[in-house]
């Protein structure tokens, strides 16, 4: 059974891809964006459908002092508000990626999804990934 909590609003800087292909590709370039310097980030992969498909960004939080227009990346924003959440852990991405799916399929049996807002994955560490689901 998934907790519920409150998130704040997280402004974030991304990369965003349509589809699910090249979701390797837009984490691979924000991280070239910021120099492969993650420690201390908080990383986030953000997920919404609409007619076009699956969009995903892959976004860091932004901190004082960043410029997301100067790397390249989009201003963005993770809405805040209440979602159900879960954990994988211990997390291994080519590994586990089959996962996120089933696990926020069954979040989404368990509550209504909002899909007015995105699903969101973060990388807490890198073998602890934390799923939040919007829930109305």
């Amino acid at each position: 059974m998934a907790d519920i909590v409150d998130l704040q609003m997280i402004p974030v800087m991304c990369s965003v891809v349509v589809g699910v292909e090249d979701v390797s590709k837009t984490v691979d370039l924000v991280e070239e964006k910021l120099n492969h310097k993650l420690t201390g980030r908080r990383c986030y992969g953000v997920s919404t459908e609409d007619e076009k498909g699956l969009h995903y960004r892959a976004c860091i939080a932004i901190q004082e002092g960043d410029d997301p227009s100067s790397l390249g990346l989009t201003p963005s924003e993770i809405p805040g508000g209440k979602y159900a959440k879960d954990r994988i852990r211990p997390w291994d991405y080519r590994r586990d990626v089959p996962k996120l799916v089933s696990r926020f399929e069954a979040m989404s049996k368990e509550y209504e999804a909002d899909k007015t807002r995105p699903s969101v994955e973060f990388y807490r560490r890198h073998d602890d990934l934390v799923l939040y689901l919007p829930i109305k």
